[in-house]
């Protein structure tokens, strides 16, 4: 049984879709404030452009723990 974890950012864009980033094996003690600052700082660097514009407002966060069962 193989266990992964990613943590996935969800944004509003600059037409008000949300867009996602999702970062394979985040760190285990991750805190919602660490997480909130380092999604403010995505926006306010500019670094990513969806196909309906800038990021704009953080919308949540989680972790997403997937387990694969191998059958043969």
């Amino acid at each position: 049984m193989e266990k992964t974890q990613k943590l996935e950012m969800v944004f509003k864009d600059s037409e008000g879709s949300n867009s996602k980033i999702s970062v394979d094996d985040p760190k285990p003690d991750l805190t919602e404030e660490t997480v909130k600052n380092a999604m403010t700082e995505i926006i306010a660097s500019d670094v990513f452009e969806t196909n309906n514009g800038d990021l704009k407002l953080v919308v949540g966060a989680s972790i997403v723990t997937t387990t694969e069962d191998e059958l043969f």
